[in-house]
């Protein structure tokens, strides 16, 4: 939006072109890069073909994000330092997202992975993308970062995960239905929940570790802040986790500014 410096700095003066490595000023041209470039690493990324480094929900994810977009934007694979919003709808508050990475990985470490069925395993996996997609974390390419981050944690837990067979507009409007009110403090996991019951599918050999941190294992802060995230960030338990069927997940808690909507929404439109 025009007069928003933060906002305005990432674009070529006068336009709505993200400046990018190949001085690329031309909007559709620099798509069709960026859609070339990353598509094969996309690939290489969901097959292992590139191994995920990372030991940490944000380490992983900070890592996909540069491999995908590293050769193209100078700001790939570090979070976003401004707010965004999309269809009415704002996501996280930038100036929050360590907290929002904390309660990610307090989510994923909480859940007893070992003692769920198939079915609530991909309930689960859904929760936590509709928690993801809340995050935003990035200035562009969420859409692409959250798809290989989800398919490694699936992988991880026997289930594997086709984004292929789920349209753009359907994804899209799945996702922006998980927010029950502008600001994102209330959510509703069903809409994912149908999306992954569409798009999943049990591994004949899971590649899951078979293991999973104990509390006394963890750091005494990130313990802390798990705790923390578990009341503020989603569902209080995990048990009113995998028993939500779409009632909304208040976040009363969260200290969440209501985040201004820029105009233009992320991803040049399309969550991708």
């Amino acid at each position: 939006m025009a007069g928003n410096a933060a906002w305005d700095r990432f674009f070529y003066p006068g336009t709505h072109v993200l400046q990018n490595k190949f001085n690329e000023r031309d909007e559709d041209a620099l798509a069709e890069i960026e859609y070339e470039i990353t598509g094969e690493i996309y690939e290489d990324l969901i097959s292992g073909d590139i191994p995920i480094e990372g030991d940490t929900a944000q380490d992983k994810l900070q890592f996909i994000h540069g491999s995908l977009l590293g050769s193209i934007y100078d700001w790939a694979g570090r979070f976003r330092d401004v707010n965004m919003s999309k269809g009415g709808h704002s996501f996280g508050d930038h100036a929050s997202m360590g907290m929002y990475m904390r309660q990610l990985q307090g989510k994923i470490n909480r859940t007893p992975w070992n003692n769920l069925d198939y079915s609530a395993t991909v309930d689960q996996l859904a929760a936590i993308h509709t928690d993801l997609n809340f995050a935003h974390p990035f200035r562009e390419g969420n859409g692409r970062a959250s798809r290989v981050f989800m398919t490694d944690l699936a992988a991880e837990h026997g289930v594997e995960l086709d984004f292929s067979l789920v349209g753009d507009k359907q994804w899209n409007q799945a996702s922006a239905d998980t927010f029950l009110d502008p600001g994102g403090l209330n959510l509703t996991t069903e809409p994912l929940k149908e999306i992954y019951r569409e798009i999943a599918s049990p591994q004949e050999e899971s590649s899951s570790l078979g293991h999973q941190p104990e509390a006394d294992e963890m750091d005494d802060e990130l313990s802390a802040a798990m705790q923390f995230g578990d009341d503020a960030y989603g569902a209080d338990s995990v048990g009113e986790a995998l028993g939500d069927q779409g009632e909304s997940v208040s976040r009363d808690d969260y200290g969440v500014d209501s985040a201004v909507d820029y105009g233009r929404s992320n991803d040049q439109g399309l969550d991708r």
